[in-house]
């Protein structure tokens, strides 16, 4: 429950900020070198979302039920190298292209994306706090009887 409403007020954040700069219309500019800001945000994102856990879990369950995963450990290395590889070379072609795409795109198609990912924000967020509130909800009871 704790995770929701953080989770919650992180996306609120994020909505929060995406908005004032659609609002304010500035044009993006190269961010001065900073001890970790943007790794931070990705960090966040990734540990506190569950997605991660359940996919690997998932292939890691599908390799065992498979049976292969005491028969080829050199499958599992090469699966993991293969998808690692492949990472790398999405992060890369992403940013090669947003970095290409910056000196075409202008200030109006920058000020709807921000408006856009604002908006999009602030619904995930009231999504996650909603299921949250929903899970207190329900939980309460329970904890009433259990302790009255």
């Amino acid at each position: 429950m704790a995770l929701g409403l953080v989770g919650a007020g992180f996306l609120f954040a994020l909505a929060r900020a995406a908005i004032a700069e659609a609002i304010a219309g500035r044009l993006p500019t190269a961010a001065p070198a900073r001890k970790g800001g943007s790794l931070a945000v990705g960090l966040v994102f990734d540990l506190a979302n569950p997605a991660g856990l359940a996919f690997w879990a998932g292939i890691g369950g599908g390799v065992v039920a498979g049976g292969q995963a005491s028969a080829a450990p050199g499958r599992i290395a090469l699966f993991l190298a293969a998808f690692l590889a492949g990472a790398m070379v999405w992060g890369g072609g992403m940013a090669a292209l947003v970095g290409w795409g910056r000196r075409y795109a202008g200030g109006r198609f920058f000020r709807w994306v921000n408006a856009l990912c604002g908006a999009a924000l602030c619904w995930f967020g009231f999504r996650v706090l909603w299921s949250t509130v929903q899970r207190i909800g329900r939980w309460l009871p329970l904890a009433t009887r259990a302790w009255g």
